[in-house]
C-alpha cells in the first residue's frame, strides 16, 4: 500500500518519507522537490512560487499529473506532497505538525533545502511559514475546492513537535502495519509538551501510584481533549499526563472536540477552569517546559 505524508512546513515529513522508503523499500516522489526546483529555474524563492502559481494553473497541473500517475503503478511510493491525500486515493494517509516555533527552528537550520525564503530570526520565519501555508490552503480551495481537515481527512495525525525522526517512524510504522491488516488504530497522536492540563498537578499526582511497565500508549484510550485555535486543553482526564511526564513520552494519543468560538459553552469552561499558574506547577513537579503557553 502506498503511503501519503502530507504536513506542516518544518514537521519533518521529507525527512520521515525518505526514512520510510529506505525501510520498506518503496518509492520516493516528492512535490516539494519538484516546486522548489521549478522556482529556482525561474530565479524565484518558494513563497514567490506560490503566490506565482496561484495565477498559471499549468503549474499544478504538471504536479498533480505526477501524483495521478501513482494510481496506476504497481510498485508501491511513499509520497512526500501536501496534496498525495487527495490525488492518490489508496493510501495510508499520513499528516505531521509540529509547532510553529519548532518548525521554524528547524527550516532555519536546514542548509541543504532550496528555495526557501532569506529570512534571518527565528520570529520572521515564523511568519513566513504561515504565509506560504495561507497561500497554498488559499490555492488548494480555489483549484480544487478542498479544505483539508487535519482531524477528518487523515487516517493518523502525528505531532513531531517532540518526537525524534526514529520515533516519528516507529509510530507510523507501528499504526501503518494495523491499518494494512484493518485493525483500529488511534487517528491522532499529539506531544504532551502541547497538550495543557487544567487541574492543578496535585488532584492528579497526591497519593497516586504509577506503574510504569504497566502502562502501554498503544492500548490506553485516547485523552479527550478540547481544541481552540491551535491548541488542545486537558478538561477531563489528566489520569494519563504523569505517566506521560514521567516517561518524557513524545506522543500521546488523543481524541478533539473543538471549542467552535469564544461565545461557545465549551470555550467559557475553559476559560472557568484554566490558569497559566497550573501549567507552571505542572513544569516544576516534572521537570519540562511546554513548548509555549497558550493565550485565551
Amino acid at each position: 500500500m502506498h503511503i501519503s505524508i502530507t504536513g506542516d512546513l518544518g514537521s519533518g515529513k521529507s525527512t520521515v518519507a525518505k526514512e520510510l522508503c529506505n525501510i520498506l523499500n518503496h518509492n520516493y516522489l516528492s512535490t516539494g522537490t519538484i516546486q522548489r526546483q521549478l522556482a529556482e529555474e525561474m530565479g524565484m524563492n518558494t513563497l514567490e512560487f506560490n503566490k506565482y502559481t496561484n495565477e498559471h494553473s499549468n503549474i499544478d497541473d504538471f504536479i498533480d499529473q505526477q501524483l495521478k500517475n501513482i494510481n496506476h503503478q504497481e510498485e508501491f511510493y511513499v509520497l512526500d506532497s501536501r496534496l498525495a491525500f487527495h490525488f492518490v486515493e489508496k493510501s495510508f494517509k499520513v499528516y505531521l505538525t509540529a509547532a510553529d516555533e519548532v518548525a521554524a527552528q528547524r527550516v532555519l537550520q536546514d542548509k541543504i533545502r532550496i528555495g526557501e525564503s532569506s529570512v534571518k530570526s527565528l520570529e520572521e520565519m515564523v511568519i513566513a511559514l504561515k504565509e506560504r501555508r495561507v497561500i497554498e490552503n488559499q490555492r488548494f480551495e480555489k483549484t480544487y475546492n478542498i479544505k483539508p481537515d487535519i482531524f477528518s481527512s487523515f487516517d493518523l495525525v502525528v505531532d513531531a513537535s517532540t518526537g525524534s525522526v526514529n520515533e516519528v517512524i516507529d509510530l507510523i510504522l507501528t499504526q501503518y502495519e494495523l491499518f494494512k491488516r484493518h485493525k483500529t488504530i488511534h487517528q491522532i497522536w499529539w506531544s504532551p509538551y502541547r497538550l495543557f492540563p487544567t487541574k492543578e498537578v496535585v488532584d492528579c499526582y497526591k497519593g497516586r501510584v504509577i506503574d510504569l511497565a504497566a502502562l502501554d500508549l498503544n492500548v490506553l484510550p485516547p485523552i479527550p481533549v478540547l481544541l481552540f485555535k491551535n491548541d488542545l486543553f486537558c478538561v477531563s482526564d489528566h489520569q494519563a499526563l504523569p505517566y506521560l511526564y514521567q516517561v518524557k513520552s513524545p506522543f500521546t494519543p488523543v481524541s478533539v472536540k473543538c471549542a467552535k468560538d469564544e461565545n461557545s459553552a465549551d470555550y467559557k469552561h475553559l476559560k472557568e477552569i484554566f490558569s497559566l499558574k497550573n501549567l507552571t506547577e505542572w513544569e516544576k513537579i516534572y521537570d519540562f517546559t511546554f513548548i509555549h503557553y497558550p493565550k485565551l
